[in-house]
């Protein structure tokens, strides 16, 4: 269906595209509508209650496309719904961003609206007629600004449970939209390891700009070790909602329930309240790997003897959890070696090294030119394994000893050059003054 949209402060109309239940889907809990909708050529609205045209309302339109079983698709636009609205302002509104419908959301612009079906007769063709009731919207736009308050990292969930169902709900979908292997292209901000540290990934939201201006592909471990993993992922989540085609994420090793049962965040959840399972379905639809700008393969661990072309891994099915001793394994654990040539065993255990030739030997099979990764702890930041042979490259984006380490994150152009900005920790004492920046003022 062919779609252009409305934004509304009061309603939102949108016929699904279907011969057996139609929908209504509405921004309010005020106005009853009486709906009568053919599926043959037109579609008619009847305004029962006038008072939303109350002068000096806006009211904006909405026009679509709507198929019937047996024609051509018909476009229709609603300008005849507002004839008794003189008085009223008329604007037509139309919107860039990319429209999601699931079982019972459509969500534009960070708002939204819940579906409301139809009720119809079976085996009539008469046109359909039906008394809806509305419901309020959820703004997700609010969830990301009440996110980005200040707010102590230790402290309890600070987003309703509902609100964390739904985006976890929602994101799943999105995320299997994405496919196992992502292709990207155009400019990107490459981060790699956050592991619970908050205002490491919003001082670097401060600095590069959020989701809404910047694309971004993080290469997982998004918990444990720090204070504030879930909201990470919640920020994450909410961002993906809002701007899917913004910001991608792959999956690290420590999204794995097993991981997390040791590593921290089952108990960060348990202590704050949010439902640690409803983070676990969604680390099962993550994405593994992505490919940027035809050259460069980004993935949160590195490759497997068992992986040979970039079509073994988008064709790996998802959900699914991290099994040991697996292909999964291999691509989330796996860590470069200088000390071999092919593959050997980890110290980490249920998964494999390699060495320089077999990386050179995968990347050029694929026309790739360079792996990029995540999983290990460079003393500053970023760190070429193989020394400076260019085609490999770690990038740590976690500052979670605060001085001890420095982070980093790739800036990769169109072209698939590439440059690094690293960033050293927080004392303290700037960190006790960092809980008090309110982030929403830098957001929009």
């Amino acid at each position: 269906m062919d779609l252009k949209l409305i934004d509304s402060k009061q309603w939102l109309f949108k016929i699904d595209d279907t011969d057996k239940c139609p929908c209504l889907l509405i921004k309010t809990s005020i106005i009853d509508l009486k709906c009568s909708i053919s599926l043959s050529k037109k579609v008619q609205f009847t305004i029962i209650s006038e008072k939303l045209f109350t002068p000096p309302s806006t009211v904006f339109l909405i026009k679509f496309s709507i198929k019937s079983s047996n024609g051509p698709k018909n476009h229709v636009d609603f300008a005849n719904v507002f004839d008794k609205a003189p008085k009223c302002q008329i604007v037509v509104k139309e919107f860039d961003s990319i429209q999601y419908f699931y079982d019972k959301w459509l969500i534009i612009d960070g708002i939204v609206y819940m579906k409301v079906d139809l009720y119809s007769r079976t085996n009539s063709s008469d046109p359909i007629t039906a008394n809806c009731r509305l419901e309020c919207p959820i703004s997700i736009d609010s969830i990301v600004k009440k996110l980005l308050s200040p707010h102590q990292l230790t402290g309890k969930l600070i987003i309703p449970h509902s609100d964390v169902t739904f985006i976890c709900s929602s994101v799943q979908q999105l995320f299997l939209r994405d496919e196992s292997l992502m292709d990207l292209n155009g400019k990107f901000v490459v981060i790699g390891d956050l592991h619970g540290q908050y205002f490491d990934l919003l001082r670097i939201f401060k600095k590069f700009g959020f989701p809404n201006t910047t694309n971004y592909l993080f290469l997982g471990d998004y918990v444990d070790r720090g204070p504030d993993s879930i909201h990470i992922l919640i920020l994450l989540f909410a961002f993906k909602v809002l701007y899917p085609h913004r910001i991608f994420m792959i999956r690290g090793n420590h999204e794995c329930e097993l991981v997390c049962e040791k590593g921290g965040f089952k108990n960060e959840c348990e202590f704050k309240g949010a439902n640690f399972n409803e983070f676990i379905n969604v680390f099962n639809t993550l994405p593994i790997a992505a490919r940027l700008n035809k050259k460069m393969i980004c993935i949160h661990g590195g490759i497997s003897p068992l992986v040979f072309s970039l079509q073994d891994i988008k064709s790996f099915p998802r959900p699914s959890d991290i099994g040991p001793l697996s292909i999964y394994s291999d691509l989330v654990w796996s860590d470069p070696n200088s000390k071999i040539n092919e593959f050997g065993k980890s110290v980490r255990g249920p998964c494999s090294t390699f060495g320089q030739k077999a990386l050179h030997r995968f990347l050029d099979e694929n026309g790739l030119d360079i792996m990029v990764r995540a999983h290990e702890i460079p003393l500053n930041g970023f760190d070429f394994p193989f020394s400076f042979d260019g085609r490999i490259v770690t990038v740590f984006s976690s500052i979670y000893l605060y001085n001890d380490n420095i982070g980093s994150v790739m800036i990769v152009d169109e072209n698939a050059c590439f440059s690094f900005d690293i960033f050293t920790g927080l004392s303290k004492e700037d960190l006790a003054t960092f809980e008090l920046v309110d982030f929403s003022h830098f957001y929009r």
